[in-house]
């Protein structure tokens, strides 16, 4: 049991999706993140598959999947949701400009709740699904507001920058039991004879590395040739389809489900099932950390912190093991207790805020999503000061059958009867 600031928090993982720590290696001090070569190993390939899926999280099915393989807990927990999805509700009132856009079901006395992405399923119009909403979307939610305010996920060459160096952040502070074990492309100690074939799995891992590698490149050389005014624009067009496409190839146990587990969380009086992606380390002294990377040229705000304080809840997570640099040149680590995140300097928040938004929240969408086999939208536009739950089998017309979750919902409540 984790308490923090009159916040109360019970955590048991499901022991069916339980995920072992991985072992923690400090990193010395200037080691640089940019340049130092990466050898992979089996843990290796779970950290580059977990950072480079779970970033797409256009998975609009992801509740039922969960409530799928945990058809006991239907009607049982209050909610069923991403560890993503449930921070990003409760950071709202500290972020203004946020923009919340996710898809609300009910089953018995469970929410289920969906990130929804208006960008890739209303704003293209060559696609032909999700008509029915379309038009409800541009007739009612555009006559307020433009679409340019729908901005799509950061993919500028800083943002890819930052996630590369993550990401070499993360697989560097595995600790390697023995270096003559891993399968590497170049041993350290270049003595041996040929390189040892990669297997399959590390040829993935190494390709969705590259793949960042790559987007960074294509966008210094489209800023060359266009010139820094065209800059913003170059960054909203880059191509992340390949990575994409390359990840739904590799194989869903090691891709998807690499660090995925699904947690038993009780906040305050709420019970959620969710599913979280963090990678957890610890070593003898630190049975439970997770890693985090900071630029100390940039302070922590409340938004960073809330995310920190809410993963290491969520997964029972005692501490928080940050890594300072300097232009991805490490310098020091300072190690921080959970309870202590909200007091961190620049990011000051009060638990208490968090604990009843979130009550405040359920008891809301308990309040209005009251429909079993009904399909909600809750939404909040970047300028708007409050978020919507509107009906949409109510509100849509239903006389085209091409609601995708119709037979989702009819299966859920299928299993409950």
């Amino acid at each position: 049991m984790t308490s923090s600031s009159q916040s109360s928090s019970v955590v048991s993982l499901q022991s069916s999706t339980t995920t072992p720590y991985l072992r923690f290696a400090q990193l010395e001090k200037d080691t640089d993140l940019n340049e130092r070569k990466i050898y992979f190993n089996n843990e290796l390939e779970q950290l580059l598959a977990f950072w480079l899926n779970e970033k797409k999280k256009n998975d609009i099915f992801g509740s039922f999947r969960t409530a799928n393989l945990h058809t006991d807990y239907l009607g049982e927990v209050d909610v069923i949701s991403d560890a993503e999805h449930i921070k990003k509700l409760l950071k709202v009132p500290f972020n203004k400009q946020s923009q919340i856009s996710m898809i609300v079901h009910r089953a018995g006395r469970t929410i289920l709740i969906d990130e929804f992405d208006v960008h890739s399923h209303l704003l293209r119009l060559e696609k032909n699904e999700w008509t029915w909403f379309r038009d409800f979307f541009l007739d009612t939610i555009l006559r307020n507001i433009t679409v340019k305010h729908f901005y799509k996920k950061n993919k500028s060459r800083h943002k890819l920058i930052s996630k590369d160096r993550f990401v070499k952040f993360l697989c560097q502070s595995i600790e390697t039991q023995d270096d003559n074990n891993l399968p590497k492309y170049q041993r350290p100690d270049s003595a041996s004879s040929e390189p040892v074939s990669p297997t399959p799995q590390s040829t993935i891992a190494a390709s969705l590395l590259q793949n960042i590698n790559d987007l960074v490149k294509n966008s210094t050389d489209s800023n060359k040739n266009n010139g820094d005014n065209n800059s913003s624009t170059n960054d909203d067009n880059l191509n992340i389809e390949s990575d994409n496409q390359q990840a739904d190839s590799t194989n869903e146990t090691t891709s998807n489900k690499a660090l995925h587990r699904h947690v038993l969380w009780t906040f305050e009086n709420i019970k959620m099932l969710i599913g979280s992606d963090l990678p957890i380390f610890g070593d003898d002294q630190h049975p439970a950390v997770s890693l985090r990377l900071r630029d100390m040229q940039k302070p922590i705000n409340v938004l960073t912190g809330i995310d920190y304080w809410l993963d290491n809840l969520m997964c029972n997570v005692p501490e928080l093991a940050m890594c300072c640099h300097l232009d991805g040149i490490v310098q020091s680590y300072e190690l921080i207790k959970t309870e202590d995140i909200p007091y961190l300097e620049g990011s000051n928040f009060p638990p208490s805020v968090i604990r009843d938004l979130a009550t405040n929240l359920l008891s809301f969408l308990k309040s209005n999503a009251t429909k079993e086999g009904h399909t909600y939208w809750l939404f909040k536009g970047p300028e708007d000061d409050i978020v919507k739950l509107y009906d949409l089998t109510s509100l849509c017309q239903t006389d085209r059958d091409d609601n995708p979750y119709t037979l989702p919902v009819a299966l859920l409540l299928y299993k409950m009867a």
